[in-house]
């Protein structure tokens, strides 16, 4: 469980999670980038 919360599905496909707000009907600002260190894909050395 501990990986897969530092590495979640989205994170891995490069996926981004858009929250709406149901009060105020916007989405919300997204958080500033943060280097975690899984810069490079999984998927970036297959051929």
């Amino acid at each position: 469980m501990a990986a897969y919360r530092q590495r979640p599905p989205t994170a891995i496909l490069g996926l981004t999670i858009r929250y709406r707000d149901p009060f105020a009907r916007r989405y919300a600002d997204p958080e500033p980038v943060r280097k975690d260190g899984w810069d490079d894909s999984s998927s970036a050395d297959l051929t």
